[in-house]
């Protein structure tokens, strides 16, 4: 039987100590521009955050020459287990734990995989906790297929627990014996938001939290647009087009479907959005006019019964972003559109954004925040983030 106490998901308000990548041919290029990013904000922010790259060549010595650089301070190797893969955040989640009796949390790792053969992490989390010293809590579901992934798991600065609708019961459960309620008129309520349609079918995909000294709240909601993606595509220049697959890009026939697939898509999620937004509202401590940004995403999907199934997201950037204090990471889309929508997004914000080379996205849909994990400050939330002090 599991131990329950408390536990408390660390949202984006949380400093970062580490971020976790994963270095094999394919994420070369994405590794060297976490390097570039963690020694900049080191920097800048005079943060103590590490990036820690488990590397599928050895230690420290061999990782270098492929990356084909020094490795300055800010960066930890550690030879890969057997079992490591890209995919990081599908891992699980690292949590304030409160064990029974005790007094103070401390941090801990919930581990979505454990044994199973999931993405190339199969004991992985156990073999983590062991070398940090970490209490491992695992997935209280032996049937899950991913709906329990970390990528399914998100918190909003004010205590508000997001899942996606694939997380098992189980998982809703376990929130609920470890100081979470289902009621979203009392403190730390879980939330859910369907997920069913997306391919992966994890929250990540749907929402990010940013937090941001200029809005009243301290932060925003970050919402996946379809129809702002569709602008951004309207706005596509010669060279944006002459990047496009001749075979994707909507001919005069297919354009119809495509913009009614995804302009359906932004109703479906604004309907989820309202669904956050009331259930935030729904309690006097918590932010009464939280503000959604919308982001341009543009889905590809498979229509089954004449619905949207198993879509994702045409480019990388998007929703699946990576949030660093006051730096906001998102893959590259390669589209100057698109570029220069994310731009005036972080412009608004008051946040540094960083392009990144998206290894994965092509083949699997995953994006930077699939592709890392990141261990969060205990504690402090976000008015100890550069910019809130």
């Amino acid at each position: 039987m599991q131990a329950k106490g408390r536990v408390t998901v660390l949202g984006n308000d949380h400093p970062p100590s580490r971020v976790l990548c994963f270095l094999d041919r394919d994420s070369v290029a994405f590794v060297q521009g976490l390097i570039d990013l963690v020694v900049l904000i080191a920097g800048e922010d005079r943060s103590g955050v590490r990036l820690v790259v488990l590397s599928n060549f050895g230690g420290a010595e061999e990782s270098a020459r492929v990356l084909g650089r020094p490795l300055p301070a800010q960066v930890e190797v550690l030879a890969a287990p057997r079992a490591a893969g890209h995919y990081l955040q599908d891992l699980g989640e690292f949590l304030a734990w409160r064990a029974p009796g005790q007094a103070h949390a401390s941090l801990a790792l919930f581990d979505s995989i454990g044994e199973r053969n999931r993405h190339g992490l199969t004991g992985l989390g156990r073999w983590l906790a062991r070398r940090w010293g970490l209490p491992l809590l695992p997935n209280p579901d032996p049937e899950d297929n991913g709906g329990n992934d970390g990528g399914n798991i998100e918190a909003s600065p004010d205590e508000v627990l997001v899942l996606g609708s694939t997380a098992s019961g189980a998982l809703v459960e376990f929130f609920l014996e470890r100081g979470y309620v289902p009621d979203p008129r009392h403190e730390r309520p879980v939330v859910l938001l369907d997920t069913s349609w997306l391919l992966v079918g994890h929250v990540d995909e749907l929402v990010t939290f940013v937090p941001t000294p200029r809005e009243p709240c301290g932060y925003v909601v970050l919402k996946a647009s379809p129809a702002a993606g569709l602008e951004a595509m309207q706005r596509f220049d010669h060279e944006d087009r002459a990047a496009e697959s001749r075979t994707w890009f909507p001919t005069s026939g297919e354009e119809d479907s495509f913009r009614r697939t995804n302009l359906a898509l932004a109703g479906r999620i604004d309907a989820e959005l309202m669904i956050l937004r009331e259930a935030t509202a729904a309690h006097p401590s918590r932010c009464r006019e939280l503000r959604v940004v919308p982001v341009p995403v543009v889905y590809h999907c498979r229509e089954v019964g004449g619905l949207p199934r198993d879509c994702s997201s045409r480019y990388p950037g998007g929703i699946n972003c990576l949030v660093l204090g006051r730096h906001l990471v998102v893959g590259d889309p390669r589209r100057n559109s698109l570029r220069a929508a994310y731009h005036r997004l972080a412009a608004d914000l008051g946040l540094q954004l960083h392009f990144v080379d998206s290894p994965l996205h092509s083949r699997g849909g995953g994006d930077v925040h699939c592709l890392t994990n990141v261990v969060r400050e205990l504690g402090a939330a976000k008015n100890a983030l550069p910019g809130f002090r």
